[in-house]
């Protein structure tokens, strides 16, 4: 997933958090949401617009536009298994270049692994 994908992406799963739990029927309606600054209805103090985010218009109200048919279109089953196994992983999701630097950083493992142990020889089982 390209980086701008990914951060947009992320936005729209967070901001529609509150949705999917049936906490409001909107993303602007929760309290403590992004997305009121996003689609322009409030200004949040704590909040500096990502420059993925200014990138969507050549102003705020052409920017609000796009985010809120983001938010429309929802995120796709596919990114939100992804999402939601690097998640419960705890793992960075991201490009391979994104997951190579992490490695490095970190020193540990970054990628989603499959479920269950290895695959290998019969446990017990004599090599002679």
């Amino acid at each position: 997933m390209d980086s701008q994908r990914y951060l947009l992406t992320l936005y729209q799963y967070i901001d529609l958090n509150p949705v999917r739990a049936a906490m409001v029927d909107a993303p602007e309606a929760y309290r403590w949401s992004s997305a009121r600054a996003n689609l322009g209805l409030g200004v949040h103090t704590c909040l500096t617009p990502h420059p993925v985010y200014l990138s969507l218009g050549v102003d705020n109200a052409s920017r609000t536009d796009v985010y809120r048919q983001l938010l429309r279109a929802g995120v796709t089953d596919e990114d939100m298994a992804s999402i939601r196994i690097y998640l419960q992983q705890e793992r960075a999701l991201g490009s391979a270049r994104f997951h190579a630097i992490v490695a490095k950083t970190l020193n540990r493992p970054v990628v989603v692994r499959a479920r269950g142990r290895p695959r290998g020889g019969v446990i017990g089982a004599s090599n002679g």
